[in-house]
């Protein structure tokens, strides 16, 4: 079995994995777009001595001094952009050590939380445990769990005759006749008309049998009525009770300072969440810099590109292309040679090309599993799944299993899915259910869940159960 702070480390050595292959496939792209600016420099060169072999040429002097020109301005822009790459590095070194700055400072608080809520957790226990021995609080508590059980009762006998109202109520509703006199009010006080209407009406109540039928249809919308005043006063009844009991346990909680332990648990993980917080900011920050950083492996940074629009332009103009087509038309073999030496170019340019292509797709699926493993680490602390309660069943599977997300194998969701299914909760010394907790709603004197150091939102956690209580059926 693997705690969550070793879960969390195997999560954190899987992100660092993945930023290895983040950097590796980065390295290669360097390399790729290097090579390419080489070749783009070797094909200048290639084309300033076919223009100097030409000399009959008018334009070969003009067509030298351009591309003389063009590199000249291609070396300052690649200087600047190596200028630019190192300051983005410079950044996103100072981001990771503030990154880590603030990981130590979220591990000091979390520690610091669940020394909190262990402490808590042992009064409540102490506390729990008192009560237990006390004879006047069960009284209380058998008192209350009656009452409850009592105005549970009345309730589903209120329910079961309301949805009796609408079964057996139906065939009166759908009865025009009767519905007509009903509104009427005939039969009662309220009712009110003339001879000749008293009379015809007195005819329909015959045809329908009104007078039975009335009886029937008041009696069955009273009964919901009356149990339903009946409920409500036994829940009234009961929840003095529930009262009663909570009152003793807070005062119980009180001469133990259990109220004090609360609020420094409250206060610890108030400041852990705005770390996390922090933390979040921060990535989505970092993120955006490894983004600007990854432009310049790929060489889709504006500096690149305009280094490479310059020279690409230059080998546009006119004056080149007939440069080339006039030296496949002489017998001179050094031109020739030139042409061929511009083809094996041409044909490498393009498989670096092709290689960027692939190198680009390749970058993107790493990048997308980075991120979603860093979201899942946020995921991950924000559950407290690295809680000093949370445990997971089989540590070696989640390792596996992180390792087939890395490797492509596995979806976000389906290991997160998973994470939440191998993740339970440890026992606590004290007891979420006990006394007035057990009474199906949330406990206003114990813990119930999520700020006792337990994880939040996981599965098999306190506080993914019961809806933020937990209903045991009365007791402890």
């Amino acid at each position: 079995m693997y705690t969550g702070r070793q879960t969390l480390t195997s999560i954190n050595s899987t992100v660092e994995d993945a930023h290895e292959q983040v950097r590796e496939i980065e390295h290669h792209i360097q390399e790729s777009t290097d090579q390419l600016i080489r070749l783009e420099k070797s094909e200048s060169d290639q084309y300033r001595s076919l223009a100097r072999l030409r000399v009959n040429l008018l334009a070969a002097g003009k067509i030298v001094e351009t591309l003389d020109e063009s590199e000249r301005t291609v070396a300052v822009i690649l200087r600047q952009r190596e200028e630019e790459l190192e300051r983005l590095r410079q950044k996103i070194g100072e981001s990771e050590d503030r990154h880590i700055s603030l990981d130590v400072e979220r591990d000091e608080q979390s520690h610091r939380v669940d020394l909190a809520a262990e402490k808590l957790d042992k009064a409540e226990a102490a506390t729990q445990q008192r009560l237990q021995e006390n004879a006047g609080y069960q009284e209380q508590l058998k008192k209350a769990q009656l009452a409850d059980r009592i105005a549970i009762h009345a309730e589903e006998k209120k329910d079961l005759a309301s949805q009796d109202r609408i079964e057996k109520g139906m065939p009166y509703e759908n009865d025009p006749l009767f519905m007509y006199l009903w509104k009427r009010g005939y039969g009662t006080s309220r009712y009110h008309a003339n001879p000749l209407t008293r009379f015809l009406d007195g005819k329909v109540a015959e045809i329908c049998r009104y007078e039975d039928a009335r009886a029937n249809y008041h009696m069955l919308l009273e009964i919901p009525r009356r149990l339903g005043e009946h409920a409500e006063s036994l829940r009234t009844q009961a929840d003095a009770e529930f009262t009663a009991l909570e009152n003793l346990e807070k005062a119980a909680a009180g001469e133990d300072g259990i109220p004090a332990l609360q609020e420094n648990l409250a206060e610890m993980e108030e400041q852990l969440t705005k770390l996390d917080n922090q933390l979040e900011e921060h990535e989505k920050q970092h993120q955006e810099l490894i983004k600007q950083k990854a432009l310049f492996a790929t060489g889709e940074d504006s500096h690149y590109r305009q280094a490479v629009e310059l020279l690409a332009n230059d080998f546009r103009r006119a004056d080149i292309m007939t440069l080339h087509r006039d030296a496949q038309l002489t017998p001179l073999p050094e031109d020739d040679l030139v042409v061929d030496q511009l083809s094996t170019i041409g044909r490498k340019k393009q498989h670096i090309q092709d290689t960027l292509s692939q190198q680009r797709t390749l970058m993107s699926s790493h990048r997308q599993r980075l991120k979603e493993l860093e979201q899942l680490r946020v995921d991950f602390k924000r559950a407290r799944f690295d809680s000093m309660n949370s445990s997971f069943r089989d540590g070696s599977f989640v390792t596996l299993l992180l390792n087939q997300f890395l490797n492509g194998m596995l979806s976000r969701e389906g290991l997160w899915q998973e994470i939440i299914r191998q993740q339970q909760t440890r026992p606590t010394h004290s007891k979420p259910s006990f006394g007035s907790g057990g009474f199906g709603r949330r406990s206003r004197v114990w813990h119930s869940g999520g700020s006792i150091g337990l994880p939040r939102g996981g599965g098999g956690g306190f506080g993914s159960r019961g809806g933020g209580g937990f209903r045991t059926g009365g007791g402890f």
